[in-house]
């Protein structure tokens, strides 16, 4: 739709097409339920009431409100797969949930413009901006665009003021002003500190932005998240979490923001006036594996065995954040050590990190096959997120290498443990693009004279593009989980 002739910008109201109540109440279910944990930025009480009132409203809908529920029924369409019982009726295939997704993001961004334009800020566009920037991580790996989005989603929330929401000197305007008051002041401040955790962990990946970061935790008066169910949120002055030993949906997130944390102080000793060295190496490590053995009981793996929790929580969500936080955990290792793995062969100063990349990998594994038991949907769609992939991926290249380096009394036993990786793999409905081409190619290209297993010669051209190819690795889904 044009706008009408002499229509100034702020007079113009875009036509969008949402889907039904119906649909968009099953969409924002899905993803508060099934998809907030990783960021959990939105309030679930919160965001299904505004979702009733913007349709009991009529035709109109506030640009803030519309870029958020865009973004939010774009990001569920992507990891949409055939097994998606709750949202059976909206897509027939993978492609189409995928161009959908495509359509909605790109009317998303059409809105925001026009946000920008007129200067208009606030909480709701704040979060559509910032599930957006995940959706790029996540499907679109690290690219200029994403980082660009990240740095326009924290410039936002600075002229929100939600990097001081917790100022000393600002608390009483701050009651005073019901837009970031009570529940939303603390959705305000889960904002701020996902921003901050993304940013911090994109600090420790190859690229441009390696060893460099936004946001400095000196110049933020903002306190973490309550660990505290959605239901249990509430307008009071005072708010009290529970405690850090107790499972709610914001544990995962707080988990992050913990490890996040400690990669930052590993950063901050490791100027970039100096050349990077194995002994940084192993002080990120250091940090991610103090978060592994700091992991609270609840949401501990116990050698793939599922989580140690048991109780009316639907074991399923349970299961798979606690995974998620694993893979996140265990798949950073695996990426840190994957370069030093065959020099861990011949040279004792890197022997550790075979250990160490071996031992997280089959982790990974057997998480995903413990997943499984638990959820087969839950197994399946989180595969549809880059980052989930990424990690897997990793571990998979981590016994790919480690077969190929294997003496012949090893072979059958590292085979066999490949081999249960590469099924999985197989195994994934509605595969990702990378899944999906990878083995098609290992279908029509047999190589029946080499005694490695195809699958294998695959991931070794994967690893070397990994080790040698910078473009290659900024294009690969984040692994942080967004």
């Amino acid at each position: 739709m044009q706008p009408p002739p002499g229509a100034q910008p702020k007079d113009y109201a875009a036509c969008i097409w949402f889907p039904t109540i119906e649909e968009a109440q099953s969409l924002v279910n899905k993803y508060i339920v099934e998809l907030n944990y990783m960021s959990y930025i939105v309030h679930g009480p919160t965001l299904r009431k505004l979702v009733t009132e913007a349709y009991d409203g009529g035709p109109h809908i506030s640009a803030s409100l519309a870029v958020l529920l865009l973004a939010i029924f774009a990001f569920v369409a992507r990891t949409w797969t055939h097994v998606d019982a709750e949202l059976a009726g909206l897509f027939y295939c993978r492609a189409q949930a995928q161009a959908q997704a495509s359509s909605w993001t790109t009317t998303a961004f059409d809105v925001l413009e026009q946000c920008h334009r007129n200067s208009e800020v606030s909480l709701e566009l704040a979060q559509g901006l910032s599930i957006l920037n995940s959706a790029i991580f996540h499907f679109e790996g690290l690219t200029s665009r994403g980082s660009t989005v990240l740095a326009q989603t924290i410039a936002m929330c600075r002229q929100l003021g939600l990097h001081r929401i917790d100022h000393p000197g600002d608390r009483t305007s701050l009651q005073d002003n019901p837009s970031l008051y009570g529940v939303r002041a603390e959705v305000g401040r889960r904002v701020w500190w996902r921003l901050a955790t993304l940013d911090w962990m994109l600090a420790a990946y190859p690229g441009p932005q390696k060893g460099t970061y936004f946001i400095s935790s000196l110049h933020m008066a903002v306190r973490k998240p309550l660990n505290l169910e959605d239901e249990n949120l509430t307008d009071a002055s005072e708010l009290l979490g529970q405690g850090l030993t107790k499972p709610t949906s914001m544990f995962y997130f707080l988990e992050r923001i913990r490890l996040a944390e400690k990669i930052k102080s590993a950063i901050d000793k490791s100027p970039l006036t100096g050349v990077s060295t194995y002994g940084q190496v192993l002080e990120v490590d250091a940090a991610i594996a103090s978060t592994i053995q700091d992991t609270p009981q609840p949401l501990a793996l116990k050698g793939g065995s599922g989580p140690s929790y048991s109780s009316s929580q639907n074991m399923e969500y349970i299961a798979g954040q606690c995974y998620s936080l694993h893979l996140l955990l265990h798949g950073q290792r695996c990426r840190l050590h994957l370069p030093y793995l065959i020099r861990g062969i011949s040279e004792t100063p890197y022997d550790q990190s075979r250990e160490i990349a071996l031992k997280s990998a089959r982790f990974i594994i057997d998480g995903e096959v413990s997943l499984g038991k638990f959820s087969r949907e839950a197994s399946s769609s989180h595969f549809m997120l880059g980052g989930v992939f990424f990690s897997f991926f990793s571990a998979v290249a981590v016994l790919a290498l480690d077969l190929c380096l294997a003496v012949p009394e090893e072979i059958k036993v590292k085979q066999q443990e490949f081999e249960q990786a590469w099924r999985i793999l197989g195994e994934v409905p509605d595969k990702v693009s990378m899944i999906e081409e990878g083995m098609h190619i290992l279908e029509g290209r047999p190589k029946r004279s080499n005694p490695i297993p195809r699958s294998v010669v695959m991931f070794l051209r994967l690893i070397q593009a990994l080790l040698y190819n910078k473009t290659w690795v900024t294009d690969m889904p984040f692994l942080g989980l967004g």
